[in-house]
Protein backbone atom coordinates (compact mmCIF):
# COMPACT_ATOMS: atom_id res chain seq x y z
CA UNK A 1 0.00 0.00 0.00
CA UNK A 2 1.51 3.71 -1.09
CA UNK A 3 1.28 6.36 1.45
CA UNK A 4 0.92 9.78 -0.45
CA UNK A 5 1.28 13.56 1.06
CA UNK A 6 0.20 16.87 -1.21
CA UNK A 7 1.24 19.89 0.57
CA UNK A 8 -1.96 22.36 0.24
CA UNK A 9 -2.12 26.34 1.28
CA UNK A 10 -2.62 24.89 4.56
CA UNK A 11 -0.02 22.73 4.34
CA UNK A 12 -2.23 19.94 6.18
CA UNK A 13 -5.23 17.79 4.29
CA UNK A 14 -7.17 15.52 6.21
CA UNK A 15 -6.77 11.47 5.46
CA UNK A 16 -8.07 10.53 2.67
CA UNK A 17 -8.69 6.59 2.13
CA UNK A 18 -8.73 5.23 -1.78
CA UNK A 19 -8.63 1.44 -1.80
CA UNK A 20 -5.46 0.71 -1.94
CA UNK A 21 -3.60 4.51 -1.04
CA UNK A 22 -3.97 6.38 1.17
CA UNK A 23 -3.53 9.94 0.98
CA UNK A 24 -2.53 12.35 4.14
CA UNK A 25 -1.58 15.68 5.03
CA UNK A 26 2.25 16.37 5.03
CA UNK A 27 4.60 18.84 6.00
CA UNK A 28 7.97 18.37 4.31
CA UNK A 29 10.37 19.15 6.40
CA UNK A 30 9.01 17.27 9.41
CA UNK A 31 7.34 14.19 7.90
CA UNK A 32 7.23 12.56 11.87
CA UNK A 33 4.47 15.03 12.80
CA UNK A 34 2.07 13.50 10.43
CA UNK A 35 0.09 10.74 12.20
CA UNK A 36 -0.31 7.17 10.09
CA UNK A 37 -3.17 5.16 10.77
CA UNK A 38 -0.26 2.30 11.09
CA UNK A 39 3.15 2.99 11.55
CA UNK A 40 4.10 -0.63 11.38
CA UNK A 41 1.63 -1.38 7.87
CA UNK A 42 2.36 2.11 6.09
CA UNK A 43 5.74 3.32 4.64
CA UNK A 44 6.57 7.07 5.00
CA UNK A 45 4.76 9.36 3.30
CA UNK A 46 6.27 10.87 -0.51
CA UNK A 47 5.20 13.78 -2.08
CA UNK A 48 3.46 13.34 -5.30
CA UNK A 49 5.23 15.90 -7.46
CA UNK A 50 8.88 14.69 -5.80
CA UNK A 51 9.94 13.06 -8.82
CA UNK A 52 10.23 15.85 -10.96
CA UNK A 53 11.70 19.51 -10.08
CA UNK A 54 11.17 22.57 -12.11
CA UNK A 55 14.40 23.88 -10.83
CA UNK A 56 16.29 22.18 -8.68
CA UNK A 57 17.20 24.71 -6.51
CA UNK A 58 13.38 26.02 -6.34
CA UNK A 59 11.26 26.47 -3.53
CA UNK A 60 8.43 24.89 -5.44
CA UNK A 61 4.82 25.19 -3.93
CA UNK A 62 2.26 22.70 -4.62
CA UNK A 63 -1.20 22.86 -3.64
CA UNK A 64 -5.06 22.30 -4.56
CA UNK A 65 -4.41 18.51 -4.97
CA UNK A 66 -7.70 16.65 -7.17
CA UNK A 67 -7.32 12.58 -7.11
CA UNK A 68 -9.70 10.14 -8.32
CA UNK A 69 -9.28 6.33 -8.57
CA UNK A 70 -10.85 3.05 -8.72
CA UNK A 71 -10.67 -0.16 -6.36
CA UNK A 72 -8.01 -1.53 -8.20
CA UNK A 73 -5.32 0.96 -7.08
CA UNK A 74 -4.98 2.79 -10.18
CA UNK A 75 -5.41 6.14 -9.76
CA UNK A 76 -5.04 10.56 -11.27
CA UNK A 77 -3.75 13.55 -9.56
CA UNK A 78 -3.53 16.95 -10.91
CA UNK A 79 -2.42 20.21 -8.70
CA UNK A 80 -1.38 23.50 -8.66
CA UNK A 81 1.88 24.68 -8.47
CA UNK A 82 4.04 27.50 -7.97
CA UNK A 83 7.57 27.73 -9.22
CA UNK A 84 8.18 31.38 -7.90
CA UNK A 85 7.19 32.90 -11.12
CA UNK A 86 4.15 31.04 -12.38
CA UNK A 87 1.33 29.00 -11.07
CA UNK A 88 0.86 25.96 -13.64
CA UNK A 89 -1.11 22.80 -13.60
CA UNK A 90 0.74 19.99 -13.00
CA UNK A 91 -0.53 16.08 -12.90
CA UNK A 92 0.47 12.20 -12.02
CA UNK A 93 -0.75 8.82 -12.24
CA UNK A 94 -0.29 5.54 -9.90
CA UNK A 95 -0.39 1.95 -11.47
CA UNK A 96 -1.06 -0.99 -8.83
CA UNK A 97 2.63 -2.20 -9.43
CA UNK A 98 4.54 0.49 -10.42
CA UNK A 99 2.93 3.11 -7.35
CA UNK A 100 2.82 6.46 -8.83
CA UNK A 101 4.51 7.69 -12.01
CA UNK A 102 6.74 10.42 -13.43
CA UNK A 103 5.25 14.06 -12.58
CA UNK A 104 4.35 16.37 -15.49
CA UNK A 105 3.68 19.58 -16.49
CA UNK A 106 0.18 20.29 -18.23
CA UNK A 107 0.33 23.85 -18.55
CA UNK A 108 3.71 24.85 -20.08
CA UNK A 109 2.57 28.01 -21.35
CA UNK A 110 4.05 31.10 -19.56
CA UNK A 111 1.84 33.41 -20.67
CA UNK A 112 -0.11 33.56 -17.65
CA UNK A 113 -1.26 31.64 -14.58
CA UNK A 114 -2.99 28.57 -14.52
CA UNK A 115 -5.42 27.94 -11.12
CA UNK A 116 -7.64 25.97 -9.63
CA UNK A 117 -8.06 22.40 -11.05
CA UNK A 118 -10.84 20.15 -11.17
CA UNK A 119 -10.72 16.79 -12.32
CA UNK A 120 -12.68 13.75 -13.27
CA UNK A 121 -12.67 9.80 -13.92
CA UNK A 122 -14.34 7.10 -15.03
CA UNK A 123 -14.24 3.52 -14.47
CA UNK A 124 -12.28 3.15 -17.45
CA UNK A 125 -9.25 4.96 -16.32
CA UNK A 126 -10.22 7.97 -18.96
CA UNK A 127 -10.24 11.51 -17.20
CA UNK A 128 -10.71 14.84 -17.94
CA UNK A 129 -9.16 18.06 -15.82
CA UNK A 130 -9.97 21.74 -16.37
CA UNK A 131 -8.80 25.01 -14.84
CA UNK A 132 -8.50 28.69 -15.16
CA UNK A 133 -5.64 30.01 -17.07
CA UNK A 134 -5.01 34.08 -17.00
CA UNK A 135 -3.33 35.67 -20.16
CA UNK A 136 -1.43 38.14 -19.00
CA UNK A 137 -1.10 40.09 -22.52
CA UNK A 138 -5.03 40.88 -22.75
CA UNK A 139 -5.91 40.62 -19.16
CA UNK A 140 -8.24 37.80 -19.90
CA UNK A 141 -9.28 34.39 -17.94
CA UNK A 142 -10.20 31.15 -19.60
CA UNK A 143 -10.97 27.60 -19.18
CA UNK A 144 -8.72 25.23 -20.20
CA UNK A 145 -8.85 21.09 -20.00
CA UNK A 146 -6.54 18.43 -20.46
CA UNK A 147 -7.58 14.82 -21.52
CA UNK A 148 -6.07 11.45 -19.41
CA UNK A 149 -6.08 8.20 -21.26
CA UNK A 150 -4.58 5.25 -19.39
CA UNK A 151 -1.09 4.35 -21.15
CA UNK A 152 -1.19 7.40 -22.85
CA UNK A 153 -0.81 9.89 -19.74
CA UNK A 154 -2.33 13.36 -20.04
CA UNK A 155 -2.46 15.22 -23.56
CA UNK A 156 -2.03 18.32 -24.94
CA UNK A 157 -4.16 21.31 -22.78
CA UNK A 158 -6.87 22.69 -24.96
CA UNK A 159 -8.91 25.87 -24.88
CA UNK A 160 -12.30 25.03 -23.39
CA UNK A 161 -13.79 28.40 -24.68
CA UNK A 162 -13.08 31.43 -26.42
CA UNK A 163 -15.74 33.88 -25.11
CA UNK A 164 -14.05 37.00 -23.65
CA UNK A 165 -16.60 39.14 -23.02
CA UNK A 166 -15.58 38.39 -19.75
CA UNK A 167 -13.61 36.34 -16.80
CA UNK A 168 -14.73 32.89 -16.46
CA UNK A 169 -14.01 31.21 -13.25
CA UNK A 170 -14.92 28.38 -11.35
CA UNK A 171 -14.95 25.57 -13.75
CA UNK A 172 -16.32 21.67 -13.06
CA UNK A 173 -16.23 18.75 -14.89
CA UNK A 174 -17.77 15.13 -15.32
CA UNK A 175 -17.04 12.20 -17.11
CA UNK A 176 -19.53 9.47 -18.85
CA UNK A 177 -18.28 5.60 -19.51
CA UNK A 178 -17.70 6.55 -23.10
CA UNK A 179 -15.22 9.47 -22.08
CA UNK A 180 -17.41 12.23 -22.97
CA UNK A 181 -17.53 14.57 -20.77
CA UNK A 182 -18.90 18.13 -19.85
CA UNK A 183 -17.51 21.23 -18.33
CA UNK A 184 -19.56 24.46 -16.69
CA UNK A 185 -18.17 27.40 -15.15
CA UNK A 186 -19.24 31.19 -14.52
CA UNK A 187 -18.92 34.06 -16.45
CA UNK A 188 -19.21 37.76 -16.57
CA UNK A 189 -21.21 39.24 -19.86
CA UNK A 190 -20.07 42.62 -18.78
CA UNK A 191 -23.61 42.90 -16.92
CA UNK A 192 -24.37 39.82 -15.07
CA UNK A 193 -22.43 36.78 -14.48
CA UNK A 194 -23.67 33.97 -15.72
CA UNK A 195 -23.64 29.70 -16.26
CA UNK A 196 -22.54 28.26 -18.90
CA UNK A 197 -21.77 24.99 -20.22
CA UNK A 198 -19.76 23.00 -23.40
CA UNK A 199 -19.85 19.05 -23.87
CA UNK A 200 -16.59 17.09 -25.23
CA UNK A 201 -17.17 14.31 -27.36
CA UNK A 202 -14.28 11.39 -27.17
CA UNK A 203 -12.86 11.79 -30.92
CA UNK A 204 -14.14 15.27 -31.68
CA UNK A 205 -13.43 17.35 -29.16
CA UNK A 206 -15.20 20.35 -27.59
CA UNK A 207 -18.25 21.79 -29.09
CA UNK A 208 -19.76 25.05 -28.54
CA UNK A 209 -20.27 26.91 -25.34
CA UNK A 210 -23.65 27.84 -24.40
CA UNK A 211 -25.49 29.47 -21.58
CA UNK A 212 -27.77 27.25 -19.83
CA UNK A 213 -29.71 29.65 -17.74
CA UNK A 214 -31.76 32.87 -17.45
CA UNK A 215 -32.97 35.38 -15.33
CA UNK A 216 -32.12 38.22 -13.28
CA UNK A 217 -29.38 38.25 -10.55
CA UNK A 218 -26.13 36.90 -10.72
CA UNK A 219 -25.25 33.11 -10.71
CA UNK A 220 -22.73 31.20 -9.63
CA UNK A 221 -20.52 27.85 -7.96
CA UNK A 222 -21.93 25.40 -10.75
CA UNK A 223 -21.47 21.61 -9.79
CA UNK A 224 -22.26 19.06 -12.39
CA UNK A 225 -22.50 15.36 -12.29
CA UNK A 226 -22.94 12.57 -14.82
CA UNK A 227 -24.14 8.84 -15.58
CA UNK A 228 -22.39 6.44 -17.33
CA UNK A 229 -24.99 6.97 -20.07
CA UNK A 230 -23.82 10.61 -20.35
CA UNK A 231 -26.94 12.26 -18.88
CA UNK A 232 -25.86 15.27 -17.14
CA UNK A 233 -26.84 17.56 -14.22
CA UNK A 234 -25.96 21.28 -13.39
CA UNK A 235 -26.75 23.31 -9.94
CA UNK A 236 -26.12 26.28 -8.92
CA UNK A 237 -26.33 29.51 -6.92
CA UNK A 238 -28.18 32.71 -8.08
CA UNK A 239 -28.73 35.70 -6.04
CA UNK A 240 -31.56 38.09 -7.01
CA UNK A 241 -30.16 41.01 -4.98
CA UNK A 242 -32.79 40.06 -2.23
CA UNK A 243 -32.22 35.76 -1.30
CA UNK A 244 -30.08 33.43 -2.80
CA UNK A 245 -31.65 30.37 -4.40
CA UNK A 246 -30.61 26.92 -6.07
CA UNK A 247 -31.34 26.19 -9.90
CA UNK A 248 -30.81 23.54 -11.90
CA UNK A 249 -31.06 22.39 -15.48
CA UNK A 250 -30.06 18.60 -16.90
CA UNK A 251 -29.00 17.62 -20.07
CA UNK A 252 -30.32 14.13 -21.67
CA UNK A 253 -27.74 12.07 -23.74
CA UNK A 254 -27.77 12.50 -27.67
CA UNK A 255 -30.49 15.31 -27.02
CA UNK A 256 -30.16 18.65 -25.46
CA UNK A 257 -30.24 21.18 -22.22
CA UNK A 258 -33.48 21.72 -20.69
CA UNK A 259 -34.86 24.63 -19.17
CA UNK A 260 -33.37 26.22 -16.03
CA UNK A 261 -35.72 25.91 -13.03
CA UNK A 262 -35.70 26.71 -9.61
CA UNK A 263 -34.79 24.10 -7.00
CA UNK A 264 -36.51 25.06 -4.08
CA UNK A 265 -38.86 28.40 -2.94
CA UNK A 266 -37.89 27.98 0.82
CA UNK A 267 -37.19 31.59 1.84
CA UNK A 268 -33.56 32.18 3.33
CA UNK A 269 -30.23 32.27 1.48
CA UNK A 270 -29.30 28.91 -0.08
CA UNK A 271 -25.25 28.23 -1.18
CA UNK A 272 -22.24 25.46 -1.85
CA UNK A 273 -24.17 22.62 -3.56
CA UNK A 274 -22.55 19.63 -3.71
CA UNK A 275 -23.97 17.28 -6.27
CA UNK A 276 -23.11 13.27 -7.08
CA UNK A 277 -25.13 10.51 -9.74
CA UNK A 278 -24.87 7.16 -9.31
CA UNK A 279 -24.89 4.85 -12.47
CA UNK A 280 -28.32 4.91 -13.41
CA UNK A 281 -28.83 8.70 -13.49
CA UNK A 282 -30.10 9.39 -10.03
CA UNK A 283 -28.47 12.15 -8.04
CA UNK A 284 -27.99 13.61 -4.18
CA UNK A 285 -27.93 16.94 -3.91
CA UNK A 286 -27.13 18.67 -0.39
CA UNK A 287 -26.21 22.36 0.33
CA UNK A 288 -26.11 25.06 2.89
CA UNK A 289 -28.82 27.15 3.62
CA UNK A 290 -29.48 30.00 6.39
CA UNK A 291 -32.33 31.82 7.76
CA UNK A 292 -30.90 34.75 9.02
CA UNK A 293 -30.17 33.10 12.00
CA UNK A 294 -29.23 29.55 12.14
CA UNK A 295 -27.34 27.89 8.90
CA UNK A 296 -28.01 24.27 8.45
CA UNK A 297 -27.76 21.65 5.39
CA UNK A 298 -30.16 20.54 3.59
CA UNK A 299 -30.60 17.30 1.12
CA UNK A 300 -32.79 16.55 -2.47
CA UNK A 301 -32.70 12.97 -4.37
CA UNK A 302 -33.48 12.70 -8.21
CA UNK A 303 -34.94 9.77 -9.23
CA UNK A 304 -35.29 9.27 -12.82
CA UNK A 305 -39.27 8.90 -13.35
CA UNK A 306 -39.90 11.00 -10.18
CA UNK A 307 -37.83 13.72 -10.24
CA UNK A 308 -37.10 15.89 -7.18
CA UNK A 309 -37.72 14.85 -4.02
CA UNK A 310 -38.62 17.65 -1.13
CA UNK A 311 -35.94 18.97 0.88
CA UNK A 312 -34.97 17.57 4.41
CA UNK A 313 -32.83 18.74 6.87
CA UNK A 314 -29.41 16.29 6.62
CA UNK A 315 -28.63 16.42 10.09
CA UNK A 316 -31.27 16.36 13.33
CA UNK A 317 -32.12 19.52 14.55
CA UNK A 318 -29.34 19.72 17.02
CA UNK A 319 -26.52 19.40 14.15
CA UNK A 320 -26.83 22.99 13.06
CA UNK A 321 -23.82 25.03 11.19
CA UNK A 322 -22.50 21.60 9.95
CA UNK A 323 -19.01 22.51 7.93
CA UNK A 324 -19.48 20.23 4.70
CA UNK A 325 -16.33 18.61 3.04
CA UNK A 326 -15.08 20.44 0.06
CA UNK A 327 -15.38 18.05 -2.86
CA UNK A 328 -12.78 20.41 -4.90
CA UNK A 329 -9.72 19.82 -1.82
CA UNK A 330 -8.48 16.19 -2.96
CA UNK A 331 -12.04 14.12 -1.93
CA UNK A 332 -11.74 11.13 -4.14
CA UNK A 333 -15.78 9.94 -4.84
CA UNK A 334 -16.37 7.37 -7.46
CA UNK A 335 -18.56 8.76 -10.27
CA UNK A 336 -20.80 5.83 -9.55
CA UNK A 337 -21.26 6.34 -5.94
CA UNK A 338 -24.32 8.06 -4.34
CA UNK A 339 -23.37 10.86 -1.27
CA UNK A 340 -24.41 9.42 1.98
CA UNK A 341 -24.42 11.71 4.94
CA UNK A 342 -23.48 9.84 7.74
CA UNK A 343 -22.81 11.77 10.27
CA UNK A 344 -23.07 15.28 11.64
CA UNK A 345 -20.61 17.23 14.02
Amino acid sequence: MDSICIKSRAAKLGALLLPGLILMGCDAKHPERVPAPSAAAVPAPRTLESTLRLHPDAQEIPFNPEIAGDAYGNAVAVWEQFDGTHYSIWGNDRAPVRGWGRAIQIVTDASGHAYNPQMARNERGSAMAVWVQSNDADKTYNIWSSRYEPGTGWGRATLVETDDAGPAYAPRIAIDGSGNAIAVWQQSDGKRVNIRATRFVAGVGWGSARRIETGHGHSGEPVVAMDVQGHALVVWHRFDGKRGQLWFNRYVAGGAWGQASLMDSRPGYAHSPMVTMDAAGHATLVWKQSDGLLARTWVKHYRVSEGWSTARHACSPTAQGIELPDPNRGIARPAASPLEIKACY
